[in-house]
């Protein structure tokens, strides 16, 4: 990628990454792109294959570009999008749900044998060149909160480039302006205004990969797999588990088993340890606040894995490990096929390995990035880094895969619960102060006239240095909203 070998971690040391890293995003801008975008005749329904195409939205240019110019197709116009596209020289063709929609139902319309719609397989091409497509819903759908969006209920267009701060209240105004299952009569009624609504659409298009396309091309130099794969994953979590493996065959030779999940971990309602029973993951006090100070743990699952050797080739259990909790429900062997609890406690450590040490270059790699973001105010690089980190976490967790493991699943997730409430035990019964909330990886507290945020961050930080390994304590930072 660029002229560099991936994934990096197996090729180039610390030192190198900071020069790489900042080269690769500022090549990425070279990077060109055709956003496109489709109306099909539909008439009070959603339209069906072979229906007619009205309009074809397109926009080529090069991601350095700010707002690109959009050409729309109309009439036998429509059939030329192939011959522009593969004479254009560019690197992706970008659309949203255009592998579910746009390819198909062009091909559908035109029977151009260049429109490559499959399963898993989507582009054009021809005889001298092959354009791959990105299909932006794709990651929306599966990558959404790690590539910033905030709706869980929408995936529309207009609802991720408002995730996103994209969207003028103007262009929101269109977007909702048309009625979309009946693009035939607002193409004889209000053409002028369906062609504005395409044009926009398809500057949204651009802006989302131009925001979106430099993370996933750091992601491809990272882990080896390439955007156009990484549509096609199921989640993060499985493109950190292909890193993974990939990074264990080339450089030991080893595959790890593929298996199912047995038994699961988490909160349970009898539990005897106050970091594991049932209500104590999150804090939640409702309530209407002012003055409440955010405290964020710096890398809390990964910092874990890391500074306790976490790998599931070298789990030792014995008498002064660290306790967790796993369990499974059984059939009780009766007609009526009742369920009972299994449960298992175990004692726990872990000595490190080489998927530990796939974690420490992952690791390694996020702190570079954050000294990227903090001194170049360059963010996407850490973006990229962040994303690898936190997936480590779901190759554990998954119900099936390679790295599946439910002792180091539940080492991680008991560990966080005992550091967040242990900081909640601090904050209240040591600085006497309330948490009003707290979930995972963050604690809100309420602050007093006079108190000092960063000294109150600092106080906490070294009030966790018994629960962490010496070489470095489980560091947190804040953020204080003051409500007047």
């Amino acid at each position: 990628v660029f002229g560099y070998k991936t994934p990096l971690i197996l090729h180039y040391s610390e030192n190198e990454l900071e020069h790489i890293f900042l080269d690769i995003y500022e090549k990425s801008k070279n990077i060109k792109v055709a956003a496109i975008d489709i109306e099909v005749e539909g008439r009070g329904t959603f339209p069906r294959p072979g229906d007619r195409i009205l309009l074809v939205g397109l926009a080529i240019s090069e991601l350095s570009k700010e707002e690109p110019e959009v050409t729309i197709l109309e009439g036998d116009d429509v059939y030329r999008l192939p011959d522009i596209v593969l004479k254009s020289n560019i690197d992706y063709i970008v659309g949203y749900n255009a592998a579910g929609f746009d390819l198909p139902y062009y091909q559908a319309y035109t029977n151009d044998d260049r429109i490559i719609a499959g399963v898993q397989q989507a582009g054009l091409q021809n005889n001298e060149n092959i354009v791959p497509l990105l299909d932006l819903y794709l990651f929306a759908k599966s990558y959404g909160a790690s590539l910033g969006l905030k709706s869980h209920t929408s995936r529309a267009l207009d609802q991720v480039t408002k995730d996103l701060g994209l969207l003028s209240e103007e262009e929101e105004e269109i977007e909702r302006s048309i009625d979309r299952n009946n693009i035939a009569r607002e193409y004889t009624e209000n053409r002028a205004k369906l062609l504005k609504y395409l044009e926009t659409d398809v500057k949204l298009t651009f802006r989302v990969v131009r925001k979106w396309l430099p993370i996933l091309v750091l992601l491809h130099v990272l882990t080896g797999v390439s955007p156009y794969a990484q549509q096609w994953l199921s989640s993060m979590g499985s493109l950190a588990e292909y890193a993974l493996t990939e990074y264990l065959r080339k450089r030991y030779r080893i595959a790890l088993e593929v298996r199912s999940r047995k038994w699961g971990f988490g909160e349970l309602k009898e539990g005897f340890m106050p970091w594991v029973s049932e209500g104590h993951k999150v804090i939640a006090i409702e309530g209407f606040y002012r003055n409440i100070a955010q405290y964020d743990f710096d890398m809390l699952y990964p910092s874990i894995a890391y500074e306790f050797k976490v790998d599931p080739t070298s789990v030792a259990i014995y008498d002064e490990g660290f306790p967790v909790v796993l369990y499974q429900e059984l059939d009780d062997g009766g007609k009526k096929k009742k369920k009972r609890l299994e449960k298992l406690v175990l004692k726990v450590s872990f000595g490190g390995g080489s998927v530990h040490e796939f974690f420490a270059k992952a690791y390694t790699i996020r702190r570079v990035t954050k000294k990227i973001k903090k001194e170049h105010q360059i963010k996407d690089p850490d973006s990229a880094a962040k994303v690898l980190a936190n997936s480590v976490y779901g190759i554990f967790t998954k119900s099936r895969g390679s790295g599946l493991n439910e002792v180091v699943s539940a080492f991680i997730f008991t560990k966080a619960n005992q550091v967040l409430n242990a900081t909640q035990r601090y904050v209240e019964q040591v600085l006497n102060k309330r948490v009003v909330y707290g979930d995972t990886d963050s604690v809100f507290i309420v602050m007093k006239e006079g108190d000092d945020p960063e000294k109150i961050g600092e106080e906490i930080n070294l009030s966790l240095i018994h629960i962490s390994e010496p070489t470095r304590p489980l560091y947190i930072s804040y953020a204080v909203f003051c409500l007047k």
